[in-house]
């Protein structure tokens, strides 16, 4: 009986060290009860009201800081259930992972709405003025970012809206269903001619790259007058109003 029970104590080691082995080599955690998996560097958002950051992993440990709702955080580690994360100003601790979400938009490119309605505002925060609205499943293209907002040209409108609203779309913004003279507006082709009279005959003058804003000053027929910058200089000439969303 004994020979028995020393057996059955050294399998119980054995298997209690394969299983906290297998864990320590995990590479990459579940975000909540969601199948996006962590990985070190990857960036995520707040989404509790004030989500505390610990000295350690646990409850019992101080709070470091507060990181309010929107903020982004870079995860690092894990270590019992407990994301080690740093703040943009470089503060870290640990977080309890279910406050938060993946950061959508990182780059500057084509995304969809997936907000039922989503706000522009005239700067990069809550406080600022509302100058537009989106719907769900609406082609925004991000031309700049700043924190967790990114800048985005609708229809004649432009502001930012916050990223976390957003998801990597395949699809592109829809032509603007009227261009006005005093209004700023994305392209929305992969490369649209910019030339020197109204006519698609005349002299071509430059070539402007998908999701560049345009400012127009003057209409006529299918063709604007746009004022754009590029490579630092900025430049004038006529397009056609059928590429500009």
């Amino acid at each position: 009986m004994k020979h028995i029970n020393t057996w059955l104590r050294t399998l119980l080691c054995v298997v209690l060290t394969a299983v906290l082995l297998s864990a320590a080599a995990m590479p990459a955690l579940a975000v909540g009860n969601s199948s996006t998996l962590a990985t070190s560097g990857s960036r995520y958002v707040v989404t509790a009201s004030g989500l505390n950051v610990r000295a350690g992993a646990g409850m019992q440990y101080s709070v470091v800081t507060v990181a309010v709702r929107g903020t982004q955080v870079t995860y690092i580690s894990n270590l019992r259930g407990w994301w080690y994360v740093r703040l943009n100003n470089g503060t870290t601790g640990y977080v309890d992972k279910q406050y938060l979400t993946p950061v959508n938009a990182t780059k500057t490119g084509n995304y969809t709405v997936t907000a039922s309605i989503l706000l522009m505002r005239s700067r990069p925060n809550t406080g600022s003025s509302r100058v537009g609205k989106l719907n769900r499943g609406t082609n925004v293209y991000v031309s700049d970012l700043n924190g967790d907002w990114g800048y985005v040209t609708y229809n004649g409108t432009s502001g930012w809206v916050a990223l976390k609203y957003l998801s990597a779309s395949s699809g592109t913004p829809k032509v603007a269903t009227k261009v006005t003279a005093g209004s700023v507006y994305t392209v929305i082709a992969n490369a649209l001619n910019v030339r020197r009279a109204a006519s698609a005959g005349s002299t071509r003058l430059d070539t402007i790259k998908n999701g560049t804003t345009v400012r127009v000053s003057q209409v006529t027929g299918n063709w604007a007058y746009v004022t754009y910058t590029k490579n630092g200089k900025v430049k004038q000439g006529w397009v056609s109003t059928n590429y500009l969303g």
